[in-house]
Protein backbone atom coordinates (compact mmCIF):
# COMPACT_ATOMS: atom_id res chain seq x y z
CA UNK A 1 0.00 0.00 0.00
CA UNK A 2 1.25 3.27 -0.95
CA UNK A 3 0.38 6.49 -1.22
CA UNK A 4 2.37 9.39 -3.19
CA UNK A 5 1.80 13.54 -2.27
CA UNK A 6 3.32 16.24 -3.63
CA UNK A 7 3.14 19.50 -1.39
CA UNK A 8 1.05 20.70 -4.05
CA UNK A 9 -1.37 18.29 -3.08
CA UNK A 10 -1.56 19.57 0.94
CA UNK A 11 -2.68 22.92 -0.73
CA UNK A 12 -5.15 21.12 -3.52
CA UNK A 13 -7.20 19.07 -1.00
CA UNK A 14 -5.98 15.74 -0.86
CA UNK A 15 -5.73 15.74 3.17
CA UNK A 16 -9.06 13.56 3.00
CA UNK A 17 -6.96 11.02 0.70
CA UNK A 18 -3.82 10.79 3.10
CA UNK A 19 -5.72 10.64 6.16
CA UNK A 20 -7.85 7.78 4.79
CA UNK A 21 -4.75 6.35 3.77
CA UNK A 22 -3.29 6.54 7.59
CA UNK A 23 -5.87 4.83 8.95
CA UNK A 24 -5.64 2.01 6.86
CA UNK A 25 -2.14 1.63 7.05
CA UNK A 26 -2.89 2.01 11.11
CA UNK A 27 -5.34 -0.25 10.63
CA UNK A 28 -3.29 -3.19 8.93
CA UNK A 29 -0.28 -2.54 10.39
CA UNK A 30 1.98 -2.52 13.78
CA UNK A 31 3.90 0.71 14.99
CA UNK A 32 7.10 -1.02 14.12
CA UNK A 33 5.88 -1.37 10.41
CA UNK A 34 4.72 1.85 9.75
CA UNK A 35 7.17 4.57 8.34
CA UNK A 36 6.53 7.21 6.62
CA UNK A 37 8.52 9.97 4.99
CA UNK A 38 6.98 13.33 4.54
CA UNK A 39 10.04 14.98 5.09
CA UNK A 40 9.86 16.12 0.95
CA UNK A 41 6.55 18.01 1.89
CA UNK A 42 8.08 21.31 3.10
CA UNK A 43 11.23 21.21 0.79
CA UNK A 44 12.48 23.76 3.69
CA UNK A 45 11.45 26.32 1.23
CA UNK A 46 9.89 29.15 3.14
CA UNK A 47 10.33 32.40 0.26
CA UNK A 48 6.99 30.28 -1.14
CA UNK A 49 4.65 31.39 1.70
CA UNK A 50 3.82 34.78 2.14
CA UNK A 51 2.05 36.23 5.60
CA UNK A 52 -1.59 38.08 6.38
CA UNK A 53 0.22 41.20 6.73
CA UNK A 54 2.30 40.98 3.48
CA UNK A 55 -0.34 40.25 1.07
CA UNK A 56 -2.42 42.86 2.54
CA UNK A 57 0.36 45.45 2.26
CA UNK A 58 0.72 44.18 -1.36
CA UNK A 59 -2.89 44.87 -2.61
CA UNK A 60 -3.68 47.98 0.01
CA UNK A 61 -6.45 46.35 1.80
CA UNK A 62 -7.86 45.45 5.52
CA UNK A 63 -5.89 42.43 7.07
CA UNK A 64 -9.47 41.14 7.62
CA UNK A 65 -9.85 40.87 4.33
CA UNK A 66 -7.37 38.86 3.35
CA UNK A 67 -7.93 36.48 6.54
CA UNK A 68 -11.76 35.94 4.90
CA UNK A 69 -10.20 35.51 1.74
CA UNK A 70 -8.32 32.35 3.21
CA UNK A 71 -11.33 31.23 5.44
CA UNK A 72 -13.60 31.39 2.27
CA UNK A 73 -10.92 29.52 0.27
CA UNK A 74 -10.97 32.42 -2.52
CA UNK A 75 -6.69 32.18 -2.18
CA UNK A 76 -4.70 29.16 -1.74
CA UNK A 77 -3.59 29.11 2.25
CA UNK A 78 -3.05 26.96 4.95
CA UNK A 79 -3.49 28.05 8.79
CA UNK A 80 -0.46 27.29 10.96
CA UNK A 81 -1.77 27.62 14.78
CA UNK A 82 -3.47 30.88 14.44
CA UNK A 83 -1.34 32.41 11.54
CA UNK A 84 -2.32 32.10 8.05
CA UNK A 85 -0.08 31.44 5.47
CA UNK A 86 -0.33 32.12 1.36
CA UNK A 87 1.14 30.55 -1.15
CA UNK A 88 3.05 33.26 -3.23
CA UNK A 89 2.92 31.38 -6.64
CA UNK A 90 -0.95 32.01 -7.27
CA UNK A 91 0.04 36.11 -7.63
CA UNK A 92 1.29 36.88 -10.61
CA UNK A 93 3.10 39.88 -9.37
CA UNK A 94 6.54 41.12 -9.10
CA UNK A 95 6.97 43.18 -5.50
CA UNK A 96 9.46 44.94 -6.48
CA UNK A 97 7.82 45.91 -9.87
CA UNK A 98 4.80 46.83 -7.92
CA UNK A 99 7.07 49.44 -5.47
CA UNK A 100 8.13 50.90 -8.25
CA UNK A 101 4.89 51.32 -9.87
CA UNK A 102 3.09 52.69 -6.68
CA UNK A 103 6.54 55.35 -6.31
CA UNK A 104 6.17 56.59 -9.57
CA UNK A 105 2.46 56.99 -9.50
CA UNK A 106 2.75 58.93 -6.39
CA UNK A 107 5.06 60.88 -7.93
CA UNK A 108 3.09 61.54 -10.67
CA UNK A 109 -0.35 62.63 -8.68
CA UNK A 110 2.08 65.08 -6.87
CA UNK A 111 2.82 67.02 -10.14
CA UNK A 112 -1.21 67.80 -10.43
CA UNK A 113 -1.96 68.26 -6.88
CA UNK A 114 -0.24 71.68 -7.36
CA UNK A 115 -2.06 74.50 -8.12
CA UNK A 116 -2.57 75.78 -11.21
CA UNK A 117 -0.35 78.01 -13.28
CA UNK A 118 -1.65 81.84 -13.51
CA UNK A 119 -1.17 81.83 -17.03
CA UNK A 120 -4.58 81.02 -17.78
CA UNK A 121 -6.29 84.05 -16.01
Amino acid sequence: MSLTLRKEDILRGRLDELHRYLREVAASATAEEIHIDISSIGGGQQSIWMTVDELARCYEVPKRTVRHWCETGRIIACKIGREWRIRKDQFRFDLDALERFRTGLRDLNKDFQEPPPDDFE
